[in-house]
């Protein structure tokens, strides 16, 4: 079972309806573990699953995700890698992010999250 699921959360800011958190993936990251054996790269689903987290705790984002929309994983992201992941507005229920550190972008996206119900 993995125990170590979590990046260190180094900083966060918040510029109008954007967020940027910077974080750094440690190597003994339990998802690192057999994600490559020669050379560690960290899952493109988990970089969405803390997407979607973060968007949660910060927007009250719906729990359920309809879809996901032009994701791109452009950079590999290594252990000890330090990034910002930018995210927001959430608008219409969808939310744009990307993993970037300065001008290289290591992955981006939209995530559509279910409408509430009422």
């Amino acid at each position: 079972m993995f125990k170590n699921v979590e990046p260190d959360w180094l900083a966060e800011s918040q510029q109008e309806d954007q967020w940027i958190l910077t974080l750094k993936a440690p190597a003994n990251l339990d998802y690192f573990r057999g994600h490559f054996t020669d050379t560690p790269v960290l899952p493109g689903v988990v970089q969405i699953h803390w997407a979607i987290r973060q968007a949660q705790l910060r927007f009250a984002a719906p729990q359920q995700v309809a879809r996901l929309e032009v994701v791109k994983f452009q950079q590999l992201l290594r252990p000890e890698e330090q990034v910002q992941l930018v995210f927001g507005p959430l608008v219409n229920n969808k939310l744009s992010f990307s993993y970037q550190q300065g001008e290289r972008r290591f992955s981006s996206g939209r995530i559509q999250f279910v409408e509430h119900s009422e």
